[in-house]
């Protein structure tokens, strides 16, 4: 059984926020060099669940005045991809432990998300640890509502981390993470 070769996810957080832990089970790299498609997996109550991570290999680098070095320099577009068929319960785990009812039909195929710099550079994702935080629906046309999440992907240490920005958006990374962006600008 596959969940038996997976970690448990992790659950953490303090006065009722949820970060998320997984392992970093998968990675290719794609389209002649542009992209890693990162898989991250654990199982939860005997069930596995994963995602995928579609990351760009090249950031436009723009750091603004002011700010401490490597904080918001870096930003692009990233989108979470369905790993099949353990999204659905991906999509539904990430909902109990929000508690929130799980959206019908599961994961969608593709959300394109916007990502800026944290921690660590995003081009050199496979020898350090990079912190980012996403913003979800950042366009008024954009068809996901808006919400913020932070992740983190340490290569080296094989680990991906959903960390909250506040409990107010869950409804939200839901909703997104169920409708899905149709068009892509990655």
């Amino acid at each position: 059984m596959i969940s038996a070769r997976l970690p448990p996810l992790e659950v953490s957080g303090e006065d009722g926020w949820v970060d998320l832990g997984f392992r970093l089970i998968g990675h290719e790299t794609q389209g002649d060099g542009e992209f890693h498609l990162f898989c991250a997996a654990a199982h939860h109550e005997g069930r596995p669940l994963a995602f995928n991570i579609l990351w760009p290999t090249l950031w436009n680098f723009d750091p603004p005045r002011g700010a401490p070095p490597g904080v918001f320099a870096f930003s692009g577009p990233l989108a979470f991809v369905n790993a099949r068929p353990l999204e659905r319960s991906f999509i539904e785990t990430l909902a109990e432990v929000y508690r929130l009812p799980a959206p019908d039909g599961g994961m969608a195929n593709f959300t394109e998300v916007a990502a800026v710099s944290i921690e660590g550079d995003p081009e050199r994702v496979m020898e350090e640890r990079v912190r980012l935080k996403l913003l979800f629906g950042p366009d008024e046309d954009s068809p996901v509502p808006y919400a913020e999440l932070y992740l983190v992907i340490d290569v080296p240490e094989r680990r991906v981390e959903l960390q909250e920005k506040h409990p107010d958006w869950r409804e939200a990374i839901l909703a997104g993470l169920a409708q899905g962006t149709e068009t892509a600008t990655i």
